[in-house]
């Protein structure tokens, strides 16, 4: 340590690493640091001490306890000076990986001179030359080296490694391995081994992993879930747990709940963008617009332009809007702007506009590609229908409430089989809720007659006893079958007639339209 530094300096840095130790702190950086200070000959053993008892709080209360065995004793360390462990800490926490060439090419030829293997995978793993990192670290037959591979393997989105390597080291006592085993999962699209091992992680009080869970339930759409751990982070003081829980109440429209929890954050002295952010669309989707316009002059409200976008297109002026929302890309940069760019000129009926501005972001964002696939589906004239298919096949996981989309354009290239396993999916999932999803299914099996799937179509309104509810759907059902029942549609009564007639020509619409 004291080639880094010496005398009141050490001191200095001493204290100021004990104060600092927090929940932003890499666990496996604060131990290298903590050994460091220990083995200095300079600093005096009641220091030593504080440092000792610090990294041991710190680690029991981040849910890192099982790194205790890899602190040195005091009374042993003053000899283990190890001078490339030193220039590694210094390394780690001057430059990471903005370590001038001159200084990176010195440590690594020191490091591969003396062979010392841990701290070559290490030396590389800081620098992220991963490749260089596992090449060492799977040498070694320790603990920590392995759970650096476990990160590595999962920064490289390697699922089957992670799978393979994340048990041993929930089982020697990494029980951060049980997140990254989760993500892997989540990977894989096995929800049920993920939610297991986000379980297992809140267990072992591993830190985050009650916020994480709450984002694996939001993205599932299970919002009850989801809230419930989102409250437990939030209350545990975890990092991003406060948005995380305003995002779920805005997607349960509990926008009251959502403007309390940020005016309360605010009141504390929070001045995070994103509390403005979250009151500013509460009260614009409660349509307390009045009350919007005073937040809009917030100096925190960098994404003025943004925001008053939304603000103008829910008063329906669509000029204001419009000019704050090509101002928040043009001169902001932000590229949300392009979605919103894209729902304003689709109210205009520009297409062309609403297409290109999709096309921008939709390499990298499954929303907009959605947004761009609903665009060619329901204007079927800018695009064959591959495209809108193509689209949705890119997509890994697709939010529940797009699923009615999804089978439209499953259904408009003819793949009928996979359009009708997503509609039995939803038939089965709302059974008990007919009510909500009136519309919705009603608009399905429209679609599903336009495409010639009666028999479907008839099995369905049998099996879930849906001819008296959807009566006038059923009615003209039975008119288009009428060779397989040529008197169940004699038994409608004549007020259903209209608007029987009108189903049809709908029908026959939709079957021309999507041909």
């Amino acid at each position: 340590m004291e080639i880094w530094c010496s005398g009141e300096d050490l001191l200095k840095r001493a204290n100021v690493f004990a104060q600092q130790l927090n929940r932003e702190c890499h666990p496996h950086a604060a131990v290298m640091i903590a050994n460091a200070f220990v083995c200095s000959e300079q600093l005096p053993f009641d220091e030593k001490t504080k440092i000792s008892s610090a990294i041991s709080q710190f680690l029991d209360k981040s849910g890192n306890g099982n790194l205790q065995k890899e602190l040195l004793p005091i009374e042993s360390s003053a000899v283990q000076q190890d001078q490339e462990l030193v220039k590694l800490l210094k390394l780690l926490l001057e430059h990471g990986d903005k370590t001038p060439t001159k200084e990176t090419q010195q440590l690594e030829q020191k490091l591969l001179e003396s062979s010392n293997t841990l701290m070559l995978g290490c030396f590389y793993y800081i620098l992220e030359q991963f490749e260089k990192a596992e090449h060492y670290l799977k040498q070694l037959d320790d603990a920590g080296a392995r759970f650096m591979l476990l990160v590595i393997y999962s920064i490289q989105e390697q699922t089957d490694q992670v799978i393979e390597l994340a048990y041993e080291c929930i089982k020697e006592g990494y029980f951060e391995a049980a997140l990254l085993l989760a993500y892997a999962y989540v990977k894989q699209r096995d929800f049920s081994e993920a939610e297991k091992h986000y379980l297992l992680a809140i267990e072992k009080k591993v830190e985050s992993s009650q916020s994480k869970l709450a984002n694996f339930y939001y993205d599932r759409n299970k919002m009850e879930l989801a809230e419930k751990y989102a409250l437990l982070a939030y209350h545990a003081g975890e990092d991003e747990a406060l948005f995380t829980l305003l995002a779920i109440y805005q997607k349960q429209s509990k926008y009251d709940e959502a403007e309390t929890l940020a005016l309360t954050e605010i009141s504390k002295g929070n001045t995070d963008e994103r509390l403005y952010i979250s009151l500013v669309f509460s009260r614009i989707y409660q349509g307390k617009l009045d009350a919007v316009e005073s937040y809009l002059q917030t100096e925190q409200l960098l994404h003025y332009n943004f925001i008053a976008a939304h603000f103008y297109l829910a008063k329906n002026e669509l000029e204001q809007a419009k000019t704050h929302a090509l101002n928040s890309y043009q001169q902001d940069n932000f590229s949300p702007a392009h979605k919103l760019l894209a729902l304003i000129y689709t109210q205009e009926a520009k297409y062309d506009l609403a297409e290109k501005h999709l096309l921008e972001v939709a390499s990298e964002d499954p929303i907009a590609q959605l947004k761009l696939a609903s665009l060619y589906f329901n204007q079927p004239q800018l695009k064959p229908k591959e495209h809108a298919l193509s689209l949705i096949a890119q997509i890994e996981e697709i939010p529940q409430a797009s699923n009615p989309l999804v089978i439209q354009i499953l259904l408009w290239n003819n793949q009928f089989d996979q359009a009708a396993e997503k509609m039995s999916q939803i038939l089965s999932t709302c059974a008990q809720q007919i009510d909500d999803y009136e519309e919705t299914l009603i608009q399905l099996f429209t679609f599903f007659l336009a495409k010639g799937q009666t028999n479907l179509v008839c099995r369905w309104f049998k099996e879930y006893d849906l001819s008296e509810r959807f009566k006038p759907l059923y009615y003209a059902l039975m008119s288009l079958m009428e060779s397989t029942y040529p008197n169940e549609h004699l038994r409608m009564g004549s007020e259903l007639q209209e608007t029987v007639d009108e189903i049809l020509q709908h029908i026959d619409f939709l079957a021309q339209t999507y041909k």
